[in-house]
């Protein structure tokens, strides 16, 4: 699964003409797959400008990129707790939490990006991953078909589709049961959640109206699971209080 897209939606718009030049130099070397090229020249440029959410953001993609999970991590919470709805560097933050083996938190994270983005077919598709890899995948099935329906020209969220497909039924059409893999990250999350000793209030599968009025949500009653830290979403004081091991701070991030 990519990591993320070179776009920033949600966020406030912090860009200097300098800082422009910085993010255009990093896309270009993202896209073409120089991770450590992009690494080097975004901490050179957060010497200069430790707080600019989308050098954060693009750093934590970066990291990413190279393996070092633990960076993204730290790159993206330090974005989030400048821009708390940065898409960018909340799927990152997602990823990066589920490739540390942090289940309960990256399907909180995952759930909360698709809820604050419900027009991303991005947001959707890492959603629908994450549910995948805890072995929710009927969950799954349901938010990878609302990507497709927001953008059906993305190759990616067909071929996930495919694979939830046939990881649910088989290659004959049968109900499959969960493989080995899939049934221990999902206890993996619970055990995880369970540690916490806190939990998302259950949601009803389905579209639930929001508080706001005239938003949908999708809420995959599997997605209800316990998690690990407070019930108010993603913002500087909920951060602070949620992330395990995550600072403020993009000095983790390997150059």
């Amino acid at each position: 699964m990519i990591a993320g897209r070179t776009v920033i939606d949600g966020a406030t718009d912090h860009t200097t003409a300098a800082g422009g030049d910085t993010i255009a130099a990093a896309d270009a070397h993202l896209a073409a797959g120089d991770h450590r090229r992009a690494v080097t020249l975004l901490r050179s440029a957060l010497t200069d400008a430790p707080h600019h959410p989308q050098l954060l953001a693009r750093c934590a993609q970066a990291c990413y990129g190279l393996g070092d999970y633990a960076g993204a991590a730290a790159a993206a919470y330090a974005a989030l707790t400048v821009a708390p709805t940065d898409e960018n560097a909340m799927t990152v933050y997602a990823l990066a939490l589920q490739r540390q083996g942090r289940y309960a938190e990256a399907l909180h994270m995952a759930w909360t990006t698709a809820d604050t983005h419900r027009e991303s077919g991005h947001a959707q598709y890492v959603y629908a991953g994450v549910l995948a890899e805890c072995g929710h995948l009927t969950a799954a099935l349901d938010v990878i078909e609302r990507a497709i329906r927001l953008d059906g020209a993305v190759a990616d969220y067909w071929t996930l589709r495919g694979d939830i497909y046939r990881q649910l039924w088989g290659p004959t059409g049968g109900r499959s049961e969960p493989s080995a893999g899939a049934a221990s990250r999902s206890g993996q999350c619970r055990r995880d959640a369970e540690s916490g000793g806190q939990q998302i209030a259950a949601r009803t599968h389905g579209q639930e109206t929001s508080s706001s009025g005239g938003g949908v949500r999708d809420s995959p009653r599997d997605a209800a699971l316990p998690v690990r830290g407070d019930r108010e979403g993603v913002g500087p004081g909920a951060l602070g209080r949620n992330a395990t091991g995550d600072t403020a701070s993009h000095r983790a991030c390997s150059a």
